[in-house]
């Protein structure tokens, strides 16, 4: 497009004495030019202080304006086909940040940043400020029969550990209608510590396996689980139940104990120990050490005539437990009693894994002995038995597994379970 170069020479843009028709000639150009913005691949050769120029020797165009002394000119945006843009800087008071990045405009806009890493933009209405924030961060381990590892997050104020030892297996009689106990609940060992206590950047998480199925033998004890740093060691211990006990001709397969807040399911039968104690008496014992370490004690039973039945405690059936794994159901056997079927219950637990039920061998066609329940942990499965149901395996995490007359249910299996606040 033409830019003004009317005849009045250094006068640019002025129109100066002429005769028509040059006077509307020198009128025109100057129109034409003030409609253009005297755009032109190089700058008007007459400039004044403030006049505009579009300079069209680039793609976008670039619109430029004469400073006020009229020596140079100053860039103020670009023009390209479809927008214009702004060039320079705005102040913040004026609409703009007075920056030329996008970060360093968002550093002007907000609070000061210095010292509060981590926290987020907050306000209250009328003010923006940075506030702390609440962070979360949830990991679970399942069995892997090896071990893992949890790195400890950077944020976070309280770490809670819920940490499942596995549950044992029931037991099994082939060859006899004694039957066999449910296994007992696997524990739930819990921690909760500010997060800046746990002083290692990882741990090894270690998830323990539920006692196997077995056939025509005493069931498997479930393993511990446990997680430990490599400089503060273990911090949790979720102990595993105790596998259930066979039947044979008094003693009508006991039930496996659960695991405690010290020791596993299988311990606690040492925990309280006299050489001069019979082999039923040394299991009472176990009973009593279960109890003390906050397990679920496994049902247990035994007489010599049928006579003794209804002389004996009502102290066989299994017992629950609050982060103890519940008690395992003892095999029921064919007994006179009408409150026999009760014994082959498995025990309850709110954070451990109920207790597997015994197996059901009363001929009385009683349905099968239910497993203890558990509030956060899992069920215990339920006792099969020549006249119970089909016998269950322990639910993950640490559910006891059902005693049988054939193969009886597995324990379930540990877990591990880390959130931080």
């Amino acid at each position: 497009m033409p830019q003004a170069n009317p005849t009045g020479g250094a006068n640019s843009e002025r129109l100066e004495n002429v005769t028509f028709p040059q006077a509307r000639i020198d009128i025109n150009d100057n129109f034409e030019a003030l409609q253009t913005l005297n755009s032109g691949n190089s700058e008007p050769s007459t400039k004044a202080a403030f006049m505009q120029w579009l300079d069209t020797s680039s793609d976008p165009a670039i619109l430029k304006v004469r400073n006020s002394t009229n020596q140079s000119w100053v860039e103020v945006g670009s023009l390209s086909a479809s927008q214009y843009t702004s060039k320079g800087l705005t102040e913040i008071a004026n609409g703009g940040t007075g920056q030329t990045t996008a970060a360093a405009a968002i550093a002007a806009l907000l609070p000061g940043q210095s010292g509060n890493s981590g926290k987020s933009l907050t306000t209250n209405g009328s003010a923006l400020s940075w506030a702390q924030t609440i962070s979360s961060a949830f990991s679970r381990f399942d069995y892997t029969g090896s071990n893992q590892t949890w790195i400890k997050p950077t944020t976070g104020t309280i770490c809670v550990i819920l940490c499942w030892g596995g549950g044992g297996s029931g037991a099994s009689n082939g060859t006899s209608s004694k039957g066999g106990g449910g296994g007992g609940g696997g524990a739930c060992g819990l921690v909760i510590k500010p997060l800046s206590e746990l002083t290692d950047s990882s741990y090894t998480v270690y998830v323990a396996a539920g006692g196997s199925s077995v056939n025509g033998s005493n069931g498997n004890n479930g393993g511990n689980s446990t997680v430990s740093g490599s400089g503060q060691g273990t911090i949790v211990t979720g102990w595993g139940g105790q596998g259930g006990t066979m039947g044979d001709q008094w003693a009508f397969g006991y039930g496996g104990h659960g695991g405690g807040n010290t020791r596993n399911g299988s311990s606690h039968i040492n925990a309280i120990n006299n050489p001069q104690y019979s082999v039923d008496e040394d299991w009472g014992n176990g009973r009593l050490g279960a109890l003390i370490d906050g397990a679920g004690a496994g049902a247990f039973f035994s007489y010599s005539t049928n006579a003794m039945v209804n002389s004996l405690p009502g102290n066989a059936l299994a017992t629950n437990s609050v982060f103890g794994g519940g008690g395992g159901g003892k095999g029921q056997a064919n007994l006179v009693p009408s409150h026999k079927n009760s014994w082959n219950y498995g025990g309850a637990s709110v954070f451990g894994g109920g207790g597997g039920g015994g197996s059901n061998e009363d001929g009385q066609n009683y349905s099968n002995a239910s497993g203890g329940t558990s509030q956060l942990g899992g069920n215990g499965g339920r006792g099969g038995g020549s006249s119970g149901g089909t016998v269950a395996s322990g639910s993950v995490p640490a559910g006891g597994g059902g005693g049988n007359e054939g193969s009886s249910g597995s324990g379930g299996h540990g877990r591990v379970e880390i959130y931080v606040f």
